[in-house]
């Protein structure tokens, strides 16, 4: 392998990207076989869970770290059983499912742009007999959201940058009534849509934020079966950047 990097240095980093990338495979497919394809952990603890993820990395949701600086906030989502959730760049369905397990009462309602990850949230809701709790949508627009007006609503958002034009209170006037949770997308050098959701909900809403924290080997102390802390780090790492943070916004009770 020497004799590779220093001959052909191209070809050389292309394998060792190759092959950290099946490396990572197996970590994730050990994962899924240990966890017997639950997750083991975290406030969606005992969901069952299908074998791919859309636009995140799937060994997390299955440990039950997956953005673990969200857990209190979801706690108290939980806690206060809202009859509507509306779950916005829903994915595969990791929210939508395990807030209608947790919250048998609610109806969901999750929204997806890509064809695939709609396909795979049917999956994953049928999995888990939630037919019936959650509607799978395309496309949630201005209308969209003011057709809920009136409802008491939990808004989940995660939509890669796009909540600094959907999120806006002077468009979709109901957004004013919903307790909102929010994946800020401004990156580590940027707080654009940080203060444009300050001025729009500090006066209606109490705020309060949560920045990604990283992950190490020690968020995956229950799984022991990982072996080398390589392995722990790589099954918790959500292949994120520094500078993502969360948004939970509660409706102020007198504004």
């Amino acid at each position: 392998m020497s004799i590779l990097k220093r001959a052909f240095p191209r070809t050389y980093l292309q394998l060792k990207k190759a092959a950290g990338h099946l490396y990572l495979n197996e970590v994730e497919q050990l994962t899924l076989e240990r966890c017997q394809a639950r997750v083991i952990d975290g406030p969606f603890k005992g969901m069952r869970y299908i074998s791919e993820a859309n636009c995140s990395a799937l060994a997390p949701k299955l440990l039950g770290t997956y953005e673990k600086e969200l857990h209190g906030f979801i706690a108290e989502i939980i806690a206060r059983k809202y009859p509507n959730v509306i779950d916005i760049g829903s994915a595969e369905g990791y929210y939508a499912a395990g807030l209608g397990l947790t919250m048998p009462d609610c109806k969901v309602h999750a929204f997806d742009i890509d064809p695939a990850a709609r396909k795979n949230s049917a999956k994953l809701y049928a999995l888990n007999g939630l037919d019936h709790v959650i509607t799978i949508h395309g496309e949630c627009s201005f209308k969209t959201l003011d057709s809920f007006g009136g409802h008491s609503c939990i808004v989940i958002c995660d939509i890669e940058g796009a909540e600094l034009q959907l999120l806006d209170p002077s468009a979709a006037p109901s957004l004013r009534g919903f307790d909102i949770l929010v994946e800020i997308h401004d990156g580590a050098h940027s707080t654009v849509i940080h203060n444009a959701m300050v001025e729009r909900f500090s006066s209606t809403h109490d705020l309060t934020f949560a920045k990604y924290a990283g992950r190490d080997a020690s968020d995956a102390t229950h799984a022991p079966w990982l072996g080398h802390a390589r392995n722990k780090a790589m099954a918790v790492d959500e292949q994120r950047t520094f500078g993502i943070e969360w948004g939970f916004f509660k409706v102020k009770t007198n504004p």
